[in-house]
């Protein structure tokens, strides 16, 4: 499977709400359909294009998992934040480090209308950059896969941000267990990478859970479109597990980079494997 990462260093400490995550991709889905939309009615619904565009794509299509993502921590210090783009997707990065470049100078992030002139973008590590006119200057993008290096059977899983996973009546599960994990993310590297839609995993973990240390934390986000704030419930904290066979330890790997459960583009789901 292909991604690419984009990370943003916004240069500033202005100190962000405890989740940022919507705000975000909420100013990222404005400016990205002012920079895509050939309709001036903005209309998505009945626009002959849709099918080809990234912004119906990224936000308005009900085909499978959206293919990006973006990455932020809770209660973080500043606005610094990563975004994933995922599949065939990784083709259409230009425009989209165009848009986040200009949500950066927009003053219409948060209802603070904050921007931050002085940010540096980088893909996939290298910074990208831009000419006083404000034009994107040429890149190589070479979308990136995974390699493990080395398996480890021991490990810490650390839940960075909520997750929200739900069992199979669509109620969020207030317990999460290694398989639901694992699960979510067998079923987003299957996707994008050749489109196939699966329901379960293809082997039985292996392993001995050694500590549970998982909480529930709420967020919220707003909704412009249903115009009102929405409380979302989801897991943060630590499993911690020994014994674990070397095609979980892979897959949890992958985690690191799909996220696991819903809500992952807002910034849901992070995870992190310590040794």
């Amino acid at each position: 499977m292909k991604f690419c990462r984009i990370d943003v260093n916004t240069n500033s400490k202005v100190q962000p709400s405890f989740f940022t995550g919507s705000a975000l991709r909420g100013t990222f889905g404005h400016l990205l359909k002012e920079n895509v939309c050939v309709t001036p009615s903005y209309d998505c619904n009945h626009c002959l294009y849709k099918e080809a565009c990234l912004y119906y794509d990224y936000y308005e299509s009900s085909n499978g998992y959206r293919p990006f993502r973006f990455n932020i921590r809770l209660n973080a210090k500043n606005y610094n934040f990563g975004l994933y783009i995922f599949g065939d997707n990784a083709s259409k990065v230009r425009i989209i480090i165009k848009t986040l470049h200009d949500m950066l100078l927009s003053k219409r992030l948060t209802d603070k209308k904050l921007s931050f002139p002085k940010s540096k973008i980088f893909l996939n590590e290298k910074q990208v950059t831009f000419d006083k006119n404000g034009t994107l200057l040429p890149f190589e993008t070479i979308p990136h896969t995974l390699t493990i290096e080395k398996y480890h059977r021991d490990i810490s899983i650390q839940l960075l941000t909520p997750a929200i996973i739900k069992d199979a009546n669509s109620k969020y599960k207030k317990e999460i267990t290694l398989e639901d994990l694992l699960t979510s993310i067998y079923k987003r590297k299957c996707y994008f990478e050749n489109g196939k839609v699966v329901h379960r995993l293809d082997h039985t973990p292996s392993y001995s859970l050694a500590s549970n240390a998982l909480m529930d934390v709420k967020t919220t986000r707003r909704s412009d479109r249903q115009d009102k704030t929405i409380v979302l419930e989801g897991m943060v904290g630590k499993l911690v597990v020994m014994n674990l066979d070397p095609e979980s330890y892979a897959l949890l790997k992958w985690g690191e980079i799909l996220a696991v459960g819903n809500k992952t583009v807002f910034g849901h789901g992070a995870i992190n494997i310590e040794v």
